[in-house]
C-alpha cells in the first residue's frame, strides 16, 4: 500500500557514473519520449528553486552512506523532492548535450502494481519465507527455545527485507517520515536477526555457554539497536554495518564451537552440517557481497535487494 501510494513522474531512472539517466517513461507520463537517454538534473515545484539530483539520490540502501552529515543531507533532499512531487505539477530539468531544458510534467498520485519491479517482490518474498519457516517450527516445537530463535530470525528478516523493498524500489523519493520509519524498521530487523541466529547456535544442537550468558546477545545487540535509533538519528546508523560484521564473526565462532563440542555425536554433526552450512552461506553471502565491501569503502558486489536472496 505504501509503495503504491507514492507520487511518481512515471519515469524509469538509472544511476550512471555520478548522474541519473532517464531510461524509460510510462505511457501516462507527460514527458515526451525524446527525454529517454537524457540526464535528469533536477525537479522543482512551481515557483521554487530546482532541487538537484545525482546518482546518490537513487541509492538503494542509505545505511551504506558512511558519513553522518551526508546521510542527513540525503534524507533532507528526499523530503524536499517528495514535497515537490506532492504538489502535483513540477518542472523537470533534463540535459542532452550542453544546454539544460526545463519541461513541465504532471505527477501521478500513485503507481499501478505493474510498475513495482521484480526486486520489490523478491524482497517481500524473502521475508514471507522467513516468517513461514519460523512459525512452522514453533508450531511443531512450541517449548523448544531453538525454534523460537528461528522464529525471531524470521521476524527480523521480514522486517529488514520488507522495509528495504519499500525504499529500494522508490521511483525517486519518499517523504522523510516514511523513509525514516522504513530505515529504522530495516536496521532493527537486521539486528533482531542477529540476536536470533547468534542465540540459536549458543544452544543448538547443544548449549555451549552457561545459562546466565544466553541473554547477553539480546542485551548487547538490543542496546546497540536502541542506541542507533534513539541517539540523534541518523548519526550512528553507520554502526549497523560494523555490528553486522561483528555478529557474523561471533556466529562463525559459535558454529565452530558447536562442531568441536559435538564431534562425537553423529546426529548433531548432521544437523550442524545442514544448518551451519545454510546459515554460513546465507548470512555470510549477504555480508560478503553487501556489507563487507561497504566497510572497505568499495562498491557492493551485489545490490542489497539481490543479496537478500542468499537467505
Amino acid at each position: 500500500i505504501l509503495a503504491l501510494s507514492q507520487p511518481v513522474l512515471g519515469v524509469t531512472l538509472q544511476a550512471q557514473d555520478n548522474h541519473l539517466a532517464i531510461a524509460g517513461i510510462a505511457a501516462e507520463s507527460d514527458l515526451p519520449s525524446a527525454v529517454i537517454g537524457q540526464r535528469l538534473l533536477g525537479i522543482a515545484q512551481e515557483g521554487e528553486p530546482v532541487i538537484a539530483v545525482d546518482a546518490r539520490t537513487l541509492i538503494e540502501e542509505p545505511d551504506m552512506i558512511g558519513n553522518a552529515d551526508w546521510l542527513r543531507d540525503f534524507y533532507v533532499q528526499q523530503d524536499r523532492l517528495f514535497q515537490a512531487l506532492s504538489s502535483g505539477l513540477v518542472s523537470v530539468t533534463v540535459q542532452n548535450g550542453a544546454v539544460p531544458t526545463s519541461l513541465t510534467a504532471r505527477v501521478r498520485g500513485g503507481r499501478p502494481m505493474s510498475d513495482l519491479p521484480v526486486k520489490f517482490w523478491t524482497q517481500l518474498g524473502v521475508g514471507c519465507v522467513g516468517l513461514i519457516i519460523g512459525f512452522w517450527l514453533v508450531c511443531l516445537r512450541t517449548r523448544d527455545l531453538a525454534a523460537w530463535m528461528v522464529l525471531l530470525t524470521g521476524v527480523g528478516l521480514a522486517m529488514a527485507s520488507g522495509a528495504a523493498g519499500l525504499y529500494s524500489t522508490r521511483e525517486l523519493a519518499l517523504g522523510y517520515g516514511v523513509f525514516r520509519t522504513a530505515s529504522q524498521v530495516n536496521s532493527s530487523g537486521t539486528l533482531l536477526f542477529g540476536i536470533g541466529i547468534l542465540t540459536l547456535f549458543l544452544i543448538y544442537p547443544r548449549r555451549i555457554v552457561p545459562r546466565i550468558v544466553l541473554p547477553l546477545p539480546a542485551l548487547v545487540i538490543g542496546s546497540t539497536m536502541l542506541f542507533i535509533q534513539i541517539a540523534d538519528w541518523p548519526r550512528h546508523v553507520g554502526l549497523l554495518q560494523d555490528g553486522v560484521a561483528i555478529i557474523m564473526l561471533l556466529l562463525l565462532g559459535a558454529i565452530a564451537c558447536q562442531l568441536v563440542v559435538n564431534r562425537r555425536d553423529p546426529a548433531a554433526r548432521a544437523m550442524l552440517g545442514w544448518l551451519g552450512l545454510s546459515v554460513t552461506l546465507g548470512a555470510g553471502g549477504f555480508v560478503v557481497t553487501a556489507i563487507l565491501p561497504t566497510l572497505m569503502g568499495r562498491d557492493v558486489l551485489v545490490q542489497q535487494s539481490t543479496a537478500f536472496l542468499f537467505f
